[in-house]
């Protein structure tokens, strides 16, 4: 109950997109119709710039900074303080921010419906599961999309009543700091991308159908056209070379790790999703599960009760903490893990406080 986040339309914008994460990797999925976007991020992307800034020791300095506060010279005291505690920037004149958080890049999916109808898309706060449905032409469409949470994997299921055709594509923003190098097969497409600054990261896609076949498309980068298909799974899998390794190399052995079938993968994220998110529950009254969420949160403004949106609410707040730091290594930083900017507000960087 007051777990689910659902909604009528698709959004206008990739803020209003629908998040899935396991600490390590993170998808924002947009839920678009004919050109679905999951924006991509791992929690080790980040530019190399300004590292290794250790300060000296200061605390030397706190017993005349205090001194000269209590007798009154607060101006001085001040002065002290921001010359001998600063840290980076202000006074100092050294560089104080860190080089940014970065998207990998983003997976599409290209269909070609044109009208359609019975529109949905929800998040499952208790499965960490997105689900897109919808009808198109002759029958209806699903995707379901989720970041496992005991697997380095994004993985994507398309299924669709009467076999169909969609292009699938692995693709980065245009940024001149960082040399692409994208590539495709068969049954996988991807790329490796390194910044100025020498860290490298890469992403790779790998496709089963269960029947129908793939095709690399001419001219792209990174793509594939799935053919007379009337199911696809996609396993989307990342890596950042931190140590100097091989990301491609990493990536291609965190899917080989991955060689379960659909139902088996998604029964161990299940699992293993619900035992953290399954330790709290909360009840404060009824509430409009029956409305998606943007005309619950309507109806609240126009002053109508809905004790189970706070519950949801609540219950959202867990849910992307979870998703940003489950399987982490790297703290959740001031947007969880996802980011779709090359310079987002104030780095997307790492902060003490709580936003």
């Amino acid at each position: 109950m007051n777990s689910s986040l659902w909604y009528r339309t698709p959004p206008c914008e990739w803020k209003e997109g629908l998040p899935v994460g396991n600490g390590v990797l993170a998808g924002m999925v947009c839920g678009s119709i004919e050109k679905e976007r999951i924006a991509l991020n791992h929690e080790w992307l980040w530019r190399a710039t300004h590292r290794e800034r250790d300060v000296e020791e200061k605390h030397q300095h706190l017993a005349e900074i205090r001194r000269l506060f209590f007798e009154g010279k607060v101006f001085e005291s001040g002065t002290l303080a921001n010359q001998r505690l600063g840290g980076p920037g202000g006074v100092s004149g050294t560089k104080n921010r860190v080089g940014s958080y970065q998207p990998v890049g983003d997976l599409f999916l290209e269909f070609q419906h044109g009208e359609v109808s019975n529109y949905r898309r929800e998040l499952n706060l208790a499965t960490g599961i997105v689900t897109v449905n919808y009808t198109a032409g002759d029958g209806s469409y699903q995707r379901e999309i989720l970041a496992h949470a005991a697997m380095p994997l994004l993985m994507i299921r398309v299924k669709s009543e009467v076999p169909c055709t969609f292009k699938a594509a692995l693709a980065r923003l245009e940024d001149p700091e960082c040399d692409l190098s994208p590539w495709m097969r068969a049954d996988a497409f991807g790329f490796s991308g390194t910044f100025v600054e020498g860290l490298q990261f890469a992403a790779e896609a790998r496709v089963v159908l269960k029947s129908g076949n793939t095709t690399p498309v001419d001219g792209a980068d990174a793509a594939l056209m799935l053919t007379d298909c009337s199911e696809a799974v996609i396993h989307v899998s990342m890596a950042v070379a931190i140590d100097g390794g091989d990301a491609t190399g990493q990536c291609r052995q965190q899917l080989e790790a991955g060689q379960e079938s659909w139902g088996e993968l998604l029964e161990t994220h299940v699992e293993q999703h619900r035992r953290v998110y399954s330790r709290v529950t909360i009840d404060l009254g009824s509430g409009r599960e029956d409305l998606p969420a943007d005309e619950r949160l309507a109806a609240w403004r126009s002053g109508k009760t809905d004790e189970g949106l706070i519950a949801l609410y609540f219950n959202f707040g867990r849910y992307l903490l979870q998703a940003s730091s489950l399987g982490a290594s790297v703290p959740v930083n001031l947007q969880g893990k996802w980011n779709e900017e090359l310079k987002p507000p104030w780095e997307c960087d790492l902060h003490n406080d709580v936003n």
